[in-house]
């Protein structure tokens, strides 16, 4: 039975993705001790604001890809030809994309803290190079473990050039730098991958390019609801206070994104595997044990919380420890709203609500991060509250609709 489990393409992939996670976060994690400690809270305050920019930046250019172009590769990965015409729409349609990015960076670097010529440069390389990423295709064609290789290596070399370069307070900007150079490893790597398997860019039809933007557009506006809440909350921060607040909330705020980003791989796996089988058991029993085994690490990270900070990050940044305990709690109750999101109404063919549950919860954190601003109550700890509040409210809404449709 054991071998017949791990012999599983679900399996596979699933295994496939949380290595790629556990690389990604694991790297950053492996210098964090030493950016912290290095750049200080002022210097990595700065970095963590420049990285949330990137993260909503991908998540601009990816405009949904990655769940729409996941779906209908999953559904045809036998025809090479049409999938190589879908990557050469998708690339098309982020090159469009990422010229609208360039000017909306440019425009906020303008009102934000002023960065040194090396960090903008190094904001710009790293969001060109991960809009290639194209981990959709890999999932589609449910070969996830091609694609870990180039996120190991590039995870690797990002890693060993933090160390070598990175020495001063002020190399926030090579810091910066160095996710820039792993990012375009990365994107040569994946792209080489792509190719190797036999795909190529292929001349797409304008009804396939106007498909692909049609369908990504309903998941657009959802999945910057899902994946840029913290990002923009990061962004808000650091025009409302200072750069030592920004790193104080960014150092927690980094836990609670690796957390979720640990996640996430099941739900990826998950996502054309319910799309295909509507195996919703196997959804319950995948819920249930992954649930039960986080209690424990959750229970010592919000007892401990204090060690926990002033070990990673050092005792300059002890005053996260309350904010690393709301995230725990939020993280908790986004471990079921992300299992209970895509996958869960891929297999009730209804991923339209998945959308709209996060993006009522998206405005909802708008609105209240707005009215924060309004009466200057911009707070770190108000913020992570707020996280939560939005985080409790899309699992509420997915289970309600879940169960409403499924009697």
């Amino acid at each position: 039975m054991l071998k017949k489990l791990t012999s599983h393409r679900l399996f596979k992939n699933t295994s496939a993705l949380i290595i790629m996670q556990l690389f990604t976060y694991v790297a950053p994690f492996i210098v964090l001790p030493y950016l912290s400690r290095t750049l200080g809270a002022d210097g990595f305050g700065l970095m963590i604001a420049a990285l949330s920019l990137t993260v909503i930046a991908n998540v601009c250019t990816d405009f949904g890809f990655n769940l729409s172009a996941t779906y209908l590769i999953s559904r045809k990965q036998n025809q090479t030809r049409y999938i190589s015409k879908v990557i050469t729409a998708i690339y098309s349609l982020k090159l469009l994309l990422l010229s609208l990015v360039f000017f909306g960076i440019a425009l906020y670097l303008i009102f934000a803290v002023n960065y040194t010529a090396l960090a903008i440069a190094a904001i710009y390389l790293t969001v060109f190079f991960q809009a290639f990423l194209s981990p959709w295709l890999f999932q589609g064609i449910e070969k996830m473990k091609l694609i870990t290789y180039s996120t190991i290596a590039s995870r690797m070399v990002y890693v060993v050039i933090v160390f070598l370069l990175v020495k001063h307070k002020d190399d926030y900007d090579l810091a910066l730098m160095c996710n820039a150079i792993a990012t375009m490893l990365a994107c040569f790597l994946a792209n080489w991958l792509i190719k190797k398997e036999g795909f190529s860019l292929v001349k797409p039809s304008k009804r396939l390019i106007k498909l692909m933007f049609t369908h990504s557009s309903q998941f657009f506006v959802s999945r910057v609801a899902l994946q840029a809440s913290s990002s923009i909350s990061v962004l808000v921060l650091n025009t409302f206070v200072t750069p030592t607040q920004v790193g104080i909330y960014g150092a927690s705020d980094k836990l609670f994104n690796a957390f979720k980003s640990l996640i996430n791989p099941f739900s990826q796996a998950l996502y054309p595997y319910m799309a295909n089988t509507g195996n919703t058991k196997l959804l319950f029993k995948f819920t249930a044990l992954l649930g039960l085994a986080m209690l424990i690490p959750a229970g010592i990270g919000f007892y401990f919380a204090e060690e926990v900070i002033a070990l990673i990050y050092g005792i300059d940044f002890i005053e996260s420890a309350n904010i690393l305990r709301i995230f725990i709690v939020t993280g908790f109750f986004a471990f079921f709203s992300i299992l209970y999101g895509y996958p869960a109404f891929a297999s009730i063919k209804r991923v339209d609500l998945a959308n709209k549950s996060v993006i009522i919860s998206g405005s909802t954190l708008l609105v209240v991060l707005i009215a924060l601003a309004s009466f200057q109550m911009i707070t770190i700890m108000n913020v992570a509250y707020t996280i939560l509040s939005v985080e409790l409210l899309t699992l509420f809404l997915r289970i309600y609709w879940f169960k409403r449709i499924r009697k």
